[in-house]
């Protein structure tokens, strides 16, 4: 843990971002993607914060682990789904799933027929996951008759069908989401057609949800966009049903200040300063998460760029204005904030998704909770 730096999270502008989602899908239940930490903010406060603010009864992890560590920490009535790692296979996940009302998302034939044949599942949900073009984890839809067959032989329905955009940050016109569309509506009318009920469905995750998309089916599975990070590509000029902000900002000390010029090195490999300017030594570095590829990023600080100069070290950045800015030894220095523009912003010219960004950032980072 450090003083020096903070990614400070209103927990507030997380329930103004779901209300913001309720109201363009007033009729659909939310999933609420909480895997990776909830994206680097904290799993148990936001998920906590979601169930107990905005009503959110369903939640999404990757892994058995995760959803577990919730359930040990948090009592209510709310679903908990792991959709890649389900360890079905193990032995022990068995009392896992069922002593901990887990529900695994069945992606495999092997774990579908596990699932459908052990009799100690016999009460355990069905949620199948259905390849429709992401050509990752997924049922394959030449698998549907088998699937169907052994359905009708145990006399079980579909608690929830799934699948997953593989491009939805393009628009749903483009042809690979148009395909995937029109698969899982053939995969819907072969279940009904073979009088295999469905009492739930998804496919729209964050993208999707931001084009207004998912309207037809039970649930929408926010996960960037609940955080405050538009997904989609703006420059498809598409209209964008978003109206929330980023949940946490990142805050670094000044730890010393010093006016270079052009040609000055500074730091591992003294490579020299891009222009004549005030250095800011801030308080945070790679071992908080804060990635050596930043090197050379600009961000806005108010109406001022800064760059970050030279190496990155473990536990500090050189950040140059060639203005100086309203700020001594010992103030925060904001990275980014509220203003979802400005982080994407610094990810496009770090060359980084905004997951990858939030996702990185380390233990030693403190994370600190506000209602704001």
């Amino acid at each position: 843990m450090r003083n020096g730096a903070v990614l400070e999270i209103n927990l507030n502008q997380l329930g103004i971002n779901l209300n913001c989602i309720n109201e363009a899908f007033p009729t659909n239940k939310v999933l609420l993607m909480v895997k990776a930490d909830a994206y680097g903010h904290g799993i148990i406060p936001i998920t906590k914060y979601a169930y107990e603010n905005n009503g959110i009864k369903s939640f999404g992890c990757a892994t058995l682990a995760e959803a577990i560590y919730i359930r040990n920490s948090l009592e209510g009535n709310f679903e908990l789904f792991v959709f890649s790692e389900t360890n079905l296979k193990d032995a022990s996940s068995k009392s896992m799933y069922l002593d901990f009302n887990i529900i695994p998302v069945i992606s495999n034939i092997e774990d579908f027929f596990l699932i459908t044949d052990d009799l100690d599942y016999k009460y355990l949900p069905i949620v199948l996951k259905f390849n429709t073009g992401m050509n990752r984890l997924g049922l394959e839809v030449n698998e549907l008759p088998v699937i169907i067959k052994q359905l009708q032989k145990h006399n079980r329905d579909i608690e929830h069908l799934m699948s997953h955009f593989a491009c939805s940050n393009l628009s749903l016109e483009n042809s690979s989401n148009s395909r995937q569309i029109k698969l899982f509506n053939e995969i819907k009318k072969s279940l009904n057609e073979n009088n295999i009920k469905f009492n739930n469905s998804s496919i729209s995750n964050s993208g999707a949800i931001e084009q207004n998309y998912g309207h037809d089916d039970t649930f929408i599975r926010p996960g960037l966009l609940a955080y405050g990070q538009q997904s989609v590509m703006k420059n498809n000029l598409l209209k964008i049903n978003w109206d929330g902000d980023l949940i946490s900002s990142l805050k670094a000390k000044v730890l010393q200040i010093r006016s270079v010029v052009k040609g000055t090195p500074i730091g591992y490999g003294a490579n020299p300063v891009p222009n004549t300017g005030t250095i800011y030594i801030t308080a945070i570095g790679y071992g908080d998460g804060f990635s050596c590829s930043f090197q050379s990023t600009d961000f806005t600080y108010g109406e001022k760029i800064g760059k970050l100069v030279g190496r990155i070290n473990m536990d500090m950045c050189q950040v140059l204005f060639t203005e100086k800015l309203n700020l001594n030894k010992g103030d925060w220095l904001e990275f980014w904030g509220k203003d979802n523009s400005n982080f994407e912003s610094f990810c496009k010219k770090a060359k980084k998704i905004p997951y990858e960004v939030f996702c990185n950032l380390s233990p030693r980072l403190p994370r600190v909770y506000i209602k704001c």
